[in-house]
């Protein structure tokens, strides 16, 4: 028996980008207008895929979209940096072009380092585990280690650190505000001056590399009006887990030191769908890569 189907005519929209457009992806099917206007298609990179290696996006297919929501160029690994200029130069002039940033914020994580270990192919994450939440290497965790102290002893000497004594936490927060500052000259969606104004009192990030709700919403609501959209419920933060994680521990020195009020050094942090830990625990299973 045949059955009759019924062809999606709504416009397409294509959204490009990294680990972080999955929660804008999300947050864009939460409006109705949306929905009812557009379809939607996700090209996006992450850890182990490069969206010019990996994917082919045809002209057939740009000639259909009637918004193309991207980085620009230099934001993030393509895999193919010439590759990806080539794509943005082949969307059509009746496409309305959004682009967007991948925000970087260091500040809160003045010792985020290089992870080597991950880089050992005999090493496997535990059961329900993902390689990317050690990701996020800690320079002084890891020159302890080199020096061949216990875990109880490395958090021990971590948790009485102050981190701004040997670590110049206010230059890395200019630093970070500064280089935003320059990359949102190229994007139409901002974020810096919400992340100035909030990140205090707000979980602007998650990582120095991952956005927060918050701040993924305030990007959603920017592309929602240059389509001519209503923004999202204020009600709808509530309602929702933190998309991206993993959450980093904030070490209790930088809390203090900026006067943080969204953390204490008691909060739990949603290390992945199964762990929820506070700083001096996941420094245990961080130490031990377990």
């Amino acid at each position: 028996m045949l059955r009759n189907e019924t062809q999606d005519t709504r416009p397409l929209c294509i959204l490009v980008g990294t680990c972080i457009s999955f929660g804008i992806q999300y947050l864009l099917l939460q409006s109705d207008e949306f929905k009812k206007t557009y379809r939607m298609k996700a090209y996006r990179t992450h850890r182990n895929q490069k969206i010019m290696s990996d994917f082919n996006i045809s002209d057939e297919e740009l000639n259909e979209a009637s918004v193309f929501i991207y980085h620009p160029p230099g934001w993030a690994d393509w895999g193919n940096d010439e590759g990806y200029r080539e794509l943005l130069r082949r969307i059509p002039d009746h496409v309305q072009k959004i682009s967007y940033p991948y925000p970087v914020f260091h500040a809160l994580w003045p010792l985020h380092a290089h992870e080597k270990r991950l880089e050992d192919p005999s090493r496997e994450a535990g059961f329900g585990q993902s390689d990317a939440i050690y990701a996020y290497g800690d320079s002084f965790v890891l020159s302890q280690m080199r020096q061949g102290l216990s875990t109880e002893e490395i958090i021990r000497r971590y948790l009485d650190l102050n981190i701004p004594d040997i670590v110049d936490v206010d230059g890395i927060l200019k630093r970070s505000i500064d280089t935003q500052i320059a990359k949102e000259e190229s994007t139409d969606v901002k974020i810096i001056d919400f992340v100035v104004d909030n990140f205090k009192t707000k979980r602007t990030f998650v990582t120095m590399n991952h956005v927060g709700n918050v701040s993924l919403i305030h990007m959603t609501n920017q592309m929602l009006q240059m389509m001519g959209f209503a923004p999202l419920p204020d009600s709808l933060h509530d309602s929702l887990f933190e998309m991206i994680d993993p959450q980093m521990p904030i070490h209790s020195s930088v809390i203090k030191h900026f006067g943080l009020t969204f953390v204490t050094p008691d909060t739990r942090y949603r290390i992945d769908p199964r762990r929820n830990l506070t700083f001096s625990e996941y420094l245990t299973h961080y130490i031990e890569f377990r």
